[in-house]
This record gives structure tokens, C-alpha cells and sequence, in this order.
């Protein structure tokens, strides 16, 4: 059984139904913007480290995720992607991981 609740190893305590061994740490990016565009594309605005490339992914369920597009973010700090099939889609979830220097 999963327990109530468990620890990080920085003390920080995780919600339930998180089972030890099983935990990521994340890194948060904010979306600064959300538009949509013609034909059904949804453009994304990530706040991020200026020069650094990002990956956006995206999933219908949380578990498989496929690679959209990725980019460099701007002198403004901000990196714009567009989701082409947006429109089409149910549910959509996004992931920006943040690629190696």
C-alpha cells in the first residue's frame, strides 16, 4: 500500500498516493501566455533563462508524452511554441524540460 503521505530527502513532505523511490523533482516554468490561432494551433509563451533552449512536449494522459517543437528563449526572457493540433485534441497537458548547455 501506498502510504498517507511520505518525505523528501529535503524533509519536504510529498502528497499521498506518492510512492517512495518513485519521486522526480520538476522544475517549474511559467506560462506567461496562452492564444489561440487560426486553423486550430494554440500559440504557448514560457518565462525562461535567457539563451537557454527548451523542449515542449505534450500528452493526453500524463504518461506517454511525444516532442512538439523546442527552441531558444529571447532576450525578453520569453520562448514562444505553437501546438499545431491543439484544436483537435480532447485534453491536452504540456512539459517544457529545459535541455543541457
Amino acid at each position: 500500500p501506498v502510504p498517507a503521505s511520505a518525505s523528501a530527502a529535503n524533509g519536504a513532505t510529498l502528497p499521498a498516493g506518492t510512492a517512495a523511490g518513485s519521486i522526480a523533482l520538476l522544475e517549474v516554468f511559467p506560462t506567461t501566455g496562452l492564444q489561440w490561432e487560426s486553423g486550430g494551433s494554440l500559440r504557448i509563451s514560457l518565462r525562461g533563462i535567457r539563451g537557454r533552449s527548451y523542449r515542449m512536449s505534450i500528452s493526453d494522459n500524463l504518461v506517454d508524452w511525444m516532442p512538439v517543437t523546442q527552441g531558444t528563449v529571447d532576450e525578453s526572457g520569453i520562448l514562444e511554441a505553437i501546438d499545431p493540433t491543439a484544436g483537435g485534441a480532447g485534453r491536452r497537458f504540456y512539459q517544457w524540460t529545459r535541455l543541457a548547455p
